[in-house]
Parts: structure tokens; C-alpha cells; sequence
């Protein structure tokens, strides 16, 4: 898909998911608008339809006294503003921290725990729970996390990292011992270091390109 016209805007695109964004100062007027009007030209002139009630609209400043948010709207339709919203799977926050984002991981890991606790009942062995666990439920936890990792907090990592523990304990049962002792067993990293050498890879492929 090409836009057209000059769009002012940084825009990204993701099969049906488009989204805009400009970097400006307080004191500059938006352009969000134009490229909303030219947008939805292009929609109409390409036979495509657009839902604004799915779009939202996010204000990121640092400054004490933010300036107003611009009046965005798709056709007669205003826009509203949100303190938090999800793109592509990550949830964004207006302060761009990442509670929303690891309080969503938490509650979806902690859903595919109880089937892990299932498994164990129906006597799944360590192998299997193991295998079931890497592909099933840690993927939960690491989704885009060269994204967020390195602003985590302490308090956020430590309850990613409870995830694995909990899981850990699921599967070995009465044989946990302890939590580095269980990582031996299962032949697994800790959340916090495979954190790291997803970034360090993804900036070795940064240098590359």
C-alpha cells in the first residue's frame, strides 16, 4: 500500500493496522489532521472502509504544561485521546512506562499456567511440560521485548521472572528444590538473560543492515 499525496506524518502499516505519528514542538501546529483528510481520500478513492470508532489517539509530553491536543477526527467522526493503547500487541502509555504491557503478559502467562497444571495431573512428563512450556506460555512473556527490556523496572522484571518460577514449579512438583536448581534440570535460561541476548542480537542486526 502507497499513500498519496506528501504524507507529513511517520505512518506504519501492518496488514489492516496503520499508525501515524509526528515528533514536534509545543509551539508547532499539528499536521495529524492533513494526513487524516489525505488518508481518507485514499481510502475512498481505493474503495477501501475505514471504522474511526476503532481509532485512538495518544499525546506524549514531559512538559508541566502540556499543550492542548489537537482536534483529530476521520470524516465527521472526532478522535479520542487515551493514556494507553495497544499497538501491534505491545501496550503503549502516555508516560511510556510499561505497566499496562507487563500486567498483560501476567495475566495471559498465568491463564496457560493452569493447562500447564492440567498436563502435570494427566501425567505429562518433565520433557514434554518443558517443551510445552517453551512454546506455549514464555513466548507470552518475551513478545517485543528488545521494545521494553531495558526500561523495565526492578519490580516488573522480578514479576516476569515469577512467571518462569511458577511454571518451574508446576513441572517439577514435589522435585523443586529451588529456582536455580530447576533451571538446570530444565535446561533454561533465566527470562532476564534471554532479555538480553534477544537485544544484543537484534543490535548486532541493527549494525548489519
Amino acid at each position: 500500500m502507497t499513500l498519496a499525496g506528501d504524507c507529513r506524518s511517520h505512518y506504519w502499516k501492518y496488514v489492516d493496522d496503520l499508525t501515524f505519528a509526528e515528533n514536534r514542538s509545543s509551539s508547532v501546529t499539528s499536521n495529524l489532521q492533513t494526513d487524516l483528510d489525505d488518508f481518507l481520500k485514499w481510502s475512498v478513492d481505493n474503495q477501501l472502509k475505514l471504522n474511526p470508532a476503532k481509532c485512538q489517539a495518544m499525546q506524549i509530553c514531559f512538559k508541566t504544561d502540556s499543550p492542548p491536543q489537537p482536534d483529530l477526527k476521520i470524516g465527521p467522526t472526532p478522535l479520542s485521546f487515551v493514556s494507553s493503547a495497544k499497538v501491534l500487541g505491545v501496550w503503549l502509555q502516555t508516560d511510556l512506562k510499561w505497566d499496562g504491557q507487563v500486567d498483560h503478559m501476567w495475566k495471559n502467562s498465568n491463564r496457560r499456567l493452569f493447562m500447564l497444571r492440567s498436563l502435570k495431573k494427566f501425567g505429562f512428563n518433565t520433557s514434554e511440560l518443558v517443551t510445552i512450556y517453551r512454546g506455549y506460555i514464555r513466548p507470552l512473556v518475551e513478545y517485543s521485548d528488545v521494545i521494553w527490556h531495558s526500561t523495565l523496572t526492578s519490580k516488573q522484571a522480578i514479576k516476569l521472572e515469577n512467571i518462569q518460577k511458577r511454571a518451574l514449579r508446576i513441572i517439577l512438583g514435589s522435585n523443586y528444590v529451588s529456582y536455580d536448581n530447576a533451571l538446570v534440570v530444565c535446561n533454561l535460561d533465566k527470562l532476564s538473560d534471554r532479555r538480553e541476548q534477544h537485544c544484543l542480537k537484534f543490535a548486532q542486526y541493527i549494525v548489519q543492515v
